[in-house]
């Protein structure tokens, strides 16, 4: 119905007469992802990892594209390592924390004042970080904060902190 999300949509596909053909693979989908978040919640990174890359059909994918597949495979191997290596870093490793140490790899030290030009980046990418002037994108309910995280008050801080972040840099 009007009003839904798209992730409702393809969950109850079987409910809407212009999906009922496509419904089984719609829902196969929402389940995969549901089996994921459950994984997530577990909170064993390298098992969902793992449940990821074989209930996606994605390591199946890239063995079946011969040499070019297995040097994706090698960096898709080294993802994990850093993900192993953050679990046993963190005293309690999440995936969004995971997510965020990511994020902070990027090549901002390498930022040049004299230069003419924008740089994008997300709202983790900017802790600490300060410029002259500051433009956030999509800060509307269901996008930021997240409608995932409207459930959990939890959820809901973190997106004020980040919040904090991206209004703190300038």
């Amino acid at each position: 119905g009007m009003g839904e999300s798209l992730y409702h949509v393809l969950r109850e596909a079987d409910t809407f007469p212009a999906l009922a053909k496509k419904a089984k693979p719609l829902t196969a989908f929402t389940d995969m992802i549901e089996t994921l978040r459950q994984k997530e919640h577990e909170g064993d990174l390298e098992a969902l990892f793992d449940e990821l890359i074989e209930v996606s059909g994605y390591r199946t994918a890239l063995e079946a594209q011969g040499e070019e597949g297995r040097n994706r495979l090698e960096n898709v191997n080294e993802l994990k390592t850093n993900i192993i290596k953050y679990s046993q870093e963190n005293d309690e490793p999440t995936l969004a924390g995971f997510l965020e140490e990511v994020a902070l790899y990027t090549d901002l030290d390498s930022l040049n004042d004299d230069d003419d030009y924008v740089v994008m980046m997300t709202m983790h990418a900017a802790k600490g970080l300060e410029f002259p002037f500051v433009f956030i994108a999509g800060m509307e309910d269901g996008i930021f904060p997240g409608y995932l995280s409207l459930n959990s008050m939890e959820e809901m801080q973190e997106e004020r902190r980040l919040a904090y972040v991206g209004i703190t840099c300038n």
